[in-house]
C-alpha cells in the first residue's frame, strides 16, 4: 500500500500508456483483416529475420534457400523478437510485451526530466503524459521496429550516465557502458556515442586525467566494447569487415544522394532515386553486401560534395524536420485513413518555392481527414519554438546542470546523424530524445506563461491603482 501511494502519480501514467497502446492496436487489427501478423509486421526485415532465427535458418532475411547471412543491419532487435516468440510461442504475445515495455518509456521520460530540471515539480508528470499520448509512441509500441526497444535501452543509458556523474564508481561505468553497447545493437546510430561520453566525462572532470579517471573510462569502454564484440567478431568471419553494418553506407547512396540530386536539379526524392543503380537494402547478400556498400558510398560522397549548396540546403531542411515532423500521415494509415494526395517535396520546401501555392493546397487539406496531419504539425512547430524559447533561458539565466548540457548534446548528436537519411528523415529518428525536447518545451512554455501572468497581474494593479477614489 506505501508503495501505491507513493507512486500513484507514475502508476497512473503507467495504466494510461498501456490502455491507449491496447485500443490503437486493436483498430488496425480489424484494418488488416483480423491479422495479427499484418497488424505487427513492420517494413525493416525484422520480421522475416526473426522468423528465420526461430525456424533455425540463421540471421539471414531471404525467405527461401539459399539463406544468405544479412549485413544491413545489427542484431539485437532480430534477437529480442526470436527470444520473446521462444518465449509465448505467439506473435501477440511478443506484441503485448513489447507494448508493456513501451508504456514504461513515459515513465524513464519522467525520470530523465527530473535529472534535466530536477528543481522543477509539475514538468517531469508533463512530459510523461505528453509521452504516454503521443501518437508515433503509441503505433510502434506494437509495430516489430526498432524504435521501442532502442528508446528503452537508452534512456536506461542516460539514466545510468547521470547517476556516474554523481558517483564516478566502477560499477556505474561498466552499466553506462553496457546499456550502450545493447541500445548500439539495437540501433547502430550510436556507435560513435562513446566518443562523446569520454570526451564530455574529460571536459566534467577538467580534463584532468589521473590513475582513477582513466581506470572508470577504461572500464566504460570495455564494456562497450566487449557488448559489440561478438557481432563485429561474426561481421568479420563471414564478410571480412570489422563493421558493425551496411547501413550508413547503403543509406549514403539510396537516401542521402538521390535527396541532394532532388534539391540540386528541383525534382523529386523518387526520381532521382530511380536514376541510381537498382539495389534492395534489405538484400545485399546477393551483391558483395559491405564491399558493395563500401563501393558505393565512394561514389555517393564524390558525387555529393560537388553540389555543397544543396548539401547546406538539405541540411537546413533535415534540421527544421526533424523537430517538427509529427508522424500523423503513418499513424492514420495504420489506423486505415488513406490520405487523399501525397506531397511530390517536404512541406517546407514547396511553402519555400510557391507559398501561395502551398496556401491553396493546404486549404483543400483541411477539408478532409489529413486536417489531423495539419494541425499535428503546427503542434509540432510549436513546440520547437518553444524549445528553442527554454533552452535560450536556461542557458541565459545559467539555471542548467551538467546532466542538461549533456542532453542537449544528444539532441544534437541525433540531430547530425539524420543527415544521412536526407529526405527521408522523419519522427522516427527524434524519439529517443523525445523525453528531452519535451522537457526544454514545457519549461520554456512556462516560462513564457510565467511572464504572461506578470504582465497580466501588473495590468491588473496598474488598472485598480488608476481608478478614481471615494471619499465620504
Amino acid at each position: 500500500m506505501n508503495f501505491f501511494k507513493s507512486h500513484k502519480i507514475e502508476i497512473f501514467i503507467f495504466l494510461l500508456a498501456v490502455f491507449v497502446r491496447i485500443v490503437f492496436p486493436l483498430i488496425c487489427f480489424f484494418q488488416n483483416g483480423g491479422s495479427i501478423e499484418n497488424t505487427l509486421h513492420g517494413q525493416d526485415g525484422y520480421f522475416e529475420i526473426s522468423r528465420n532465427l526461430l525456424l533455425g535458418n540463421g540471421f539471414s532475411i531471404n525467405s527461401s534457400i539459399p539463406f544468405a547471412p544479412y549485413s544491413y543491419g545489427v542484431p539485437g532487435y532480430p534477437f529480442f523478437l526470436f527470444f520473446l516468440l521462444a518465449l509465448t510461442g505467439s506473435y501477440l504475445g511478443t506484441g503485448m510485451i513489447q507494448l508493456l515495455l513501451g508504456a514504461t518509456i513515459p515513465l524513464i521520460g519522467m525520470r530523465l526530466t527530473r535529472f534535466i530540471l530536477p528543481s522543477s515539480k509539475h514538468i517531469p508528470i508533463i512530459v510523461a503524459v505528453f509521452l504516454a499520448l503521443s501518437p508515433y509512441q503509441i503505433l510502434f509500441s506494437f509495430v516489430f521496429s526498432t524504435e521501442i526497444l532502442f528508446s528503452v535501452l537508452f534512456g536506461i543509458f542516460l539514466i545510468f550516465f547521470f547517476n556516474f556523474l554523481k558517483s564516478f564508481s566502477t560499477r556505474n561505468a561498466v552499466w553506462v557502458g553496457m546499456f550502450l553497447g545493447l541500445a548500439t545493437l539495437v540501433k547502430a546510430t550510436t556507435q560513435y556515442l562513446f566518443l562523446v561520453v569520454i570526451i564530455f566525462l574529460l571536459w566534467h572532470f577538467g580534463w584532468k586525467i589521473n590513475k582513477n579517471i582513466v581506470s572508470k573510462l577504461g572500464y566504460f569502454f570495455l564494456a562497450f566494447l566487449l557488448v559489440l564484440l561478438p557481432w563485429l567478431y561474426r561481421n568479420y568471419m563471414t564478410f571480412s569487415e570489422i563493421n558493425l553494418s551496411s547501413q550508413l553506407p547503403v543509406n549514403l547512396y539510396l537516401t542521402l544522394l538521390p535527396s541532394v540530386l532532388a534539391i540540386q536539379n528541383n525534382s523529386s526524392f523518387a526520381e532521382e532515386q530511380k536514376k541510381l543503380v537498382k539495389i534492395n537494402p534489405l538484400n545485399l547478400e546477393d551483391q558483395n553486401s559491405l564491399t558493395l556498400s563500401k563501393t558505393l558510398a565512394g561514389k555517393a560522397v564524390a558525387e555529393i560534395l560537388e553540389h555543397p549548396a544543396a548539401l547546406i540546403k538539405l541540411y537546413i531542411i533535415n534540421t527544421i524536420t526533424f523537430f517538427t515532423h509529427d508522424g500523423m500521415l503513418t499513424f492514420l494509415q495504420a489506423a486505415g485513413i488513406k490520405p487523399v494526395a501525397y506531397l511530390e517535396k517536404p512541406a517546407i520546401v514547396l511553402f519555400a518555392e510557391s507559398p501561395k501555392e502551398f496556401v491553396m493546397m493546404m486549404g483543400d487539406y483541411l477539408k478532409t481527414s489529413m486536417a489531423l496531419v495539419f494541425f499535428a504539425r503546427l503542434f509540432w512547430i510549436i513546440l520547437t519554438a518553444f524549445f528553442l524559447l527554454g533552452l535560450y533561458n536556461i542557458w541565459r539565466s545559467k539555471n542548467f546542470s551538467r546532466e542538461f548540457i549533456f542532453s542537449i548534446i544528444i539532441i544534437l548528436y541525433f540531430m547530425l546523424t539524420t543527415l544521412v537519411i536526407g529526405l527521408a528523415v522523419n519522427a522516427r529518428f527524434r524519439m529517443p530524445v523525445e523525453p528531452i525536447i519535451f522537457a526544454v518545451s514545457i519549461a520554456g512554455m512556462s516560462i513564457y506563461c510565467g511572464r504572461l501572468k506578470e504582465k497580466f497581474t501588473q495590468i491588473k494593479k496598474h488598472r485598480i491603482n488608476s481608478e478614481p477614489s471615494c471619499s465620504i
